[in-house]
């Protein structure tokens, strides 16, 4: 039966699951009788009959395992809020896509003229739910669904609710209008889990006039290594515009290394770096550092003795991409060799967030002079079905898509990136989004560490991933005024 007043969807037949996870224990559900225990959840696949003759998949998940009840329940609410459009009249109920075809996906009709009670008709099947595509927004990653401002928050990498009202003025990618006002009462687990108030102290409220007149840099190391058995990041950011790069590190000793391949990058387009702000750390004051900075006419300030502080940009830079990269990882359950990813997808939101101190202009429009245009954004770690190129499929009858977790967006393409379930990183510009949905949540799963380069599906010339401050420039769609393409 298709239940409006069902929260979820539910059946009395355990013989239903395609894929079937029991509860550690039982739960209790409200029911109209009173309570009622709920033993598990799965995925039911039903092959749906629909009135112009066709039939065809349809895959519920979750559906909850509830024995006592005496009929199958589709709940209407679900069914929309995983992106289907829903329209009844008395003659029946069509659930359908919204993207533009109105392509009926479900329907519901009386089981006698004249009731408003609806059912939909069809077999339980027992297929592989990941050769079945879950209820799906349209074959592009641009088709269009409701989002919420919680999905809003999260793809944004967890935004306070000020600088949040100020995208849809300051970048592009937002419908005028359309984009919901935050609920007061709503509290952000993943803000909750990766935010926290440090002490503080006092900015300088002197700032640089112009890009890359002052240029602040800081060497972070984490406490585990990550996918690709980093170790450290360092984090360069421009005074004037707080837009910031990123690099990454296995040892300390690969500083002057990073750093140089990101500084003949700026300077092969000829800008020219005044002051070059760090604190005393062994890897900054060197005598290769010492002659990089003589040889390009850069003065090094450097903090105080044991005053870190003095640094304070840099430092600031560094917890305030952490802050959202925890937030966004430990929200969508990922593992903790995760950061590398969580970490890169944080610095490119940042660079397109609006920023107070900018006039609510983003990093990226300071530094380079072009408004961000953000519709691309999908909130990390949620669940992607990935497109297989026919090349790539093993024979003609394997699935066209895979079931995957969204990582964030691939450097020098516009592509995203994704992790399948044997943990190799793909890069694909295919896919299907349910930004509601994380794939890893609750596995609690160790990942290995891995050195090999990521599987490329329909991005043949996606340049190496491993360097990121020297890495080629993202195609997002993105192009300086300067006539270079941007970076991240």
């Amino acid at each position: 039966m298709c239940d409006s007043g069902a929260s979820e969807h539910f059946t009395f037949e355990l013989s239903d699951y395609s894929s079937y996870e029991p509860f550690s224990s039982a739960r209790t559900a409200k029911t109209a009788d009173g309570t009622s225990q709920l033993l598990g959840q799965g995925t039911v696949i039903m092959n749906h009959k629909l009135s112009n003759g066709s039939s065809h998949l349809v895959k519920l998940y979750p559906v909850l395992y509830m024995p006592k009840l005496n009929i199958r329940l589709i709940s209407n609410g679900m069914l929309c809020k995983q992106g289907l459009l829903a329209t009844q009249d008395d003659l029946r109920i069509i659930f359908s896509y919204r993207d533009g075809a109105k392509q009926t996906y479900l329907e519901g009709y009386p089981s006698t003229p004249g009731t408003t009670l609806t059912f939909a008709y069809g077999t339980i099947t027992h297929k592989n739910p990941s050769t079945v595509p879950p209820v799906s927004l349209g074959n592009s990653v641009n088709a269009k669904s409701i989002v919420t401002y919680d999905t809003w928050h999260k793809r944004l990498g967890h935004p306070s609710s000020d600088v949040f009202s100020k995208f849809e003025k300051h970048v592009k990618g937002f419908e005028k209008g359309v984009l919901p006002k935050p609920n007061p009462h709503l509290r952000c687990i993943g803000c909750l889990k990766g935010k926290m108030k440090a002490q503080t102290y006092k900015e300088s409220n002197k700032r640089a006039t112009r890009p890359f007149e002052l240029v602040h840099m800081d060497l972070k190391e984490y406490p585990s290594l990550s996918y690709n058995k980093y170790k450290y990041i360092l984090v360069v950011v421009d005074d004037f515009s707080s837009y910031v790069w990123l690099g990454f590190l296995k040892h300390k000793s690969e500083t002057i290394t990073v750093f140089q391949r990101w500084y003949a990058k700026v300077f092969a387009e000829n800008i020219r770096i005044k002051y070059i702000r760090s604190d005393r750390g062994g890897e900054f004051v060197n005598k290769a550092f010492h002659d990089l900075f003589s040889k390009y006419g850069i003065t090094h300030q450097t903090s105080a003795p044991h005053i870190h502080q003095q640094n304070g940009r840099a430092e600031r830079m560094i917890q305030t991409l952490n802050d959202k990269s925890e937030a966004m990882r430990l929200e969508a359950g990922c593992p903790r060799s995760w950061w590398q990813f969580s970490i890169e997808t944080a610095a490119h939101v940042y660079n397109r967030t609006p920023l107070k101190r900018g006039n609510w202009k983003t990093p990226l429009e300071l530094n380079y002079g072009d408004v961000p245009d953000v519709k691309y954004f999908k909130v990390f770690g949620c669940e992607a079905w990935v497109f297989i190129p026919i090349e790539k499929r093993s024979d003609k009858l394997s699935p066209k898509s895979e079931l995957m977790t969204f990582i964030g967006y691939e450097s020098g393409s516009k592509a995203y990136r994704f992790m399948n379930s044997n943990n190799n990183l793909i890069i694909s510009a295919q896919a299907t989004f349910f930004e509601d949905r994380f794939p890893r949540l609750g596995k609690n799963e160790e990942i290995t560490t891995k050195d090999s380069a990521p599987i490329l599906l329909d991005q043949p010339n996606v340049p190496d991933v491993q360097g990121r401050l020297d890495s080629p420039s993202p195609a997002w769609g993105r192009r300086m005024n300067r006539g270079r393409t941007l970076d991240r």
